[in-house]
């Protein structure tokens, strides 16, 4: 299972955080990972739009 999902539709590229069990929390390899990925998108001029965001549900109350 890939700690990071990237899924591109047309000029949209989405990346999805892939650790729902931990919060999504983020890992040393996954900030390197996500430096890749937006320079990748920031180089194509097709892509448009970044969507970014978590797997998984968290609710107010599961934070601290």
């Amino acid at each position: 299972m890939s700690a990071i999902i990237t899924e591109r539709s047309g000029g949209i590229l989405r990346v999805e955080l892939n650790r729902p069990a931990q919060k999504n929390a983020m890992t040393a390899g996954m900030y390197t990972s996500l430096t890749g990925i937006f320079r990748e998108a920031d180089k194509d001029e097709d892509i448009r739009v970044v969507l970014w965001h978590g797997a998984g549900e968290a609710t107010q109350k599961d934070r601290p």
